[in-house]
């Protein structure tokens, strides 16, 4: 399965299920085994990275994200948080920060607007009800008005 044009191709030997195991083995009990989550995370694109995420939930009942984030601090968790984080809703998120403040980051308007597709803009500008979920939590925990627990 070819993907023309992608950086990142999916994993060839996918499988959600293992990948969530091994994450949840990861962190699980001392320490945290951020080597594996790392290497685990950067060789699956997007899709799959999603795709664990909920099958994470699927077999623990608990947010992938949160976890890894209760376990992580500094530049591995924002690399991890920011792994996770739906492309779709990167985007958005990318994009208001340039256009919020005093002055707008044209070079991150044209970066991301002219390297997407017109199906992935017009899906930046469709919010569904889950992306706006998603989005409204990620914000709320920027400014810390929400914990992990809280969500």
């Amino acid at each position: 399965m070819e993907t023309k044009g992608a950086s990142v191709k999916p994993f060839a030997q996918f499988d959600a299920k293992q990948d969530a195991e091994a994450l949840y083995a990861a962190i699980k009990g001392l320490g945290t085994d951020e080597d594996t989550i790392l290497q685990l995370l950067t060789a699956r694109n997007n899709t799959q990275r999603q795709q664990i995420a909920a099958t994470y939930k699927n077999l623990y009942g608990k947010d992938q994200v949160d976890n890894l984030k209760s376990e992580l601090g500094g530049k591995s968790e924002t690399i991890i948080v920011g792994l996770m984080t739906p492309l779709v809703l990167n985007d958005v998120n990318e994009l208001r920060a340039a256009i919020n403040g005093a002055g707008t980051d044209e070079h991150v308007l044209i970066e991301i607007l002219a390297s997407r597709t017109a199906k992935q803009i017009k899906e930046m500008l469709q919010p569904t009800k889950k992306n706006m979920v998603v989005f409204l939590k990620m914000t709320l925990r920027e400014t810390h008005l929400v914990t992990s627990r809280d969500s």
